[in-house]
């Protein structure tokens, strides 16, 4: 899936990349565990309880985002009363991985201004 999500050309990066999720996200015990928790995990999203959360909160975006395209991060933003939202461009899901200082700098402004 990794391999999907990374839109880097750089090879040694999405090795990397991979290797992670191989090393964190393949521990479940069968194929059913699995399938169970990929089906959870794109049943649902935060809109279902966006207006519900009154905490300023930062949406770190990226514009080739294949699971969440920007039509549904916009409107993720739209349903939270209290939201700012950084696009980094060229990249995918995997955001903090692919551009991890443009990620962090956004999360240190968004914690600096509170």
């Amino acid at each position: 899936m990794s391999e999907l999500l990374a839109k880097s050309r750089n090879g040694a990066l999405r090795q990397w990349i991979h290797n992670q999720h191989a090393l964190y996200f393949s521990k479940y015990s069968d194929r059913t565990a699995l399938i169970g928790a990929y089906t959870v995990s794109v049943s649902h999203d935060v809109s279902e309880y966006a207006k519900g959360i009154s905490a300023p909160v930062l949406l770190v975006t990226a514009d080739r985002d294949e699971i969440t395209p920007m039509a549904a991060q916009i409107k993720v933003r739209e349903l939270l009363p209290d939201a700012d939202m950084v696009v980094l461009h060229g990249v995918g899901h995997l955001v903090h991985y692919e551009r991890p200082l443009e990620t962090a700098a956004a999360i240190r402004k968004f914690l600096t201004a509170l």
